[in-house]
């Protein structure tokens, strides 16, 4: 079901280990005289918003919603030579001066460029790729939201080697909604699972992709009635398994949503009940209550 997108290349091609900073060891020295390159992404960085509230109105941005925030905290830039071989990186925190400006210096030739910002630093592993899953034999967490912009550039003397970049988020929102769904205690717990989450990104071309254990990831709780978070999984359809007590006997019991589609900067909402079902619609045999709610961008908002 899942499709494994440039697994090999990106986990084995790729050449420096895990870094936070600007970094120069273990890279091919290009040669050529070096001339300067500047790329800028500080409008993108300066209309980055918060979520609009359920009544359409924007947030007030003081009143930071950890869950739905979008302030960019990160940015990470990459160079890439020939054969997707990195040869320049920096990172860039909130509180770096000239955040969003990259001030870089490169020998003339072609080259592509990736950047990837986020409103939480991500984790960096061997290969240059970015990860919510960096041991394979736990469950993923969360991606924080995501924006990537990828450009093939060429540097010479004679150019100015300028560039004004706006990013694009490359995550959609998942929230579980449970009308019916009992208090959060000790003997009552709910659950909500995610399968085949997308556990890596390459920043080459801004590809996520599944490790070799697809393990569920776990939907954090936000209330007693709603869970969310970020999913990097867009290409392909997921499953969303709900664990909840029998009200009788206590035993746990598992409701699946399957075959749910989550694009990019759209908010996908499930919304039902684990104890009682609300009617479907004759048009909707399936089980699936389907209407649009415009959030980001297209949304899809799906009854269980």
């Amino acid at each position: 079901m899942k499709k494994s997108l440039f697994a090999a290349l990106a986990l084995s091609a790729l050449l420096f280990a895990c870094s936070k900073e600007k970094t120069t060891q273990d890279k091919p020295a290009p040669s050529g005289k070096k001339v300067p390159v500047n790329v800028s992404i500080t409008d993108f960085v300066k209309k980055v918003e918060q979520l609009p509230s359920p009544l359409g109105r924007k947030s007030n941005l003081s009143a930071k919603d950890s869950s739905l925030s979008t302030e960019i905290s990160d940015i990470y830039f990459f160079v890439f030579e020939s054969h997707n071989q990195v040869v320049d990186f920096i990172h860039q925190r909130s509180t770096d001066d000239n955040f969003g400006i990259i001030a870089d210096s490169l020998p003339e030739g072609n080259y592509r460029i990736g950047l990837v910002a986020s409103t939480d630093s991500l984790t960096l592993i061997a290969g240059a790729v970015f990860t919510n899953q960096p041991d394979e034999t736990m469950a993923p967490t969360p991606f924080p939201d995501v924006f990537y912009k990828g450009a093939d550039i060429t540097v010479s003397a004679e150019g100015t080697n300028i560039y004004d970049l706006s990013l694009e988020r490359i995550v959609g929102f998942l929230e579980v909604n449970i009308g019916d769904a009992p208090a959060i205690s000790a003997d009552s717990s709910v659950t909500v699972n995610l399968r085949f989450e997308n556990s890596y990104l390459s920043p080459v071309y801004g590809d996520s992709y599944s490790g070799a254990f697809l393990i569920p990831m776990n939907i954090p709780r936000r209330s007693q009635q709603v869970f969310n978070a970020f999913v990097m999984s867009t290409y392909a359809d997921v499953f969303v398994d709900i664990i909840y007590p029998d009200r009788t006997t206590g035993a746990l019991l598992t409701k699946t949503i399957n075959y749910v589609g989550i694009d990019k900067n759209a908010k996908t909402i499930l919304s039902g009940n684990l104890y009682s079902a609300p009617p479907v619609p004759e048009k909707f045999s399936n089980g699936f209550n389907v209407s649009i709610n415009k959030i980001w961008g297209p949304s899809n908002e799906i009854g269980f």
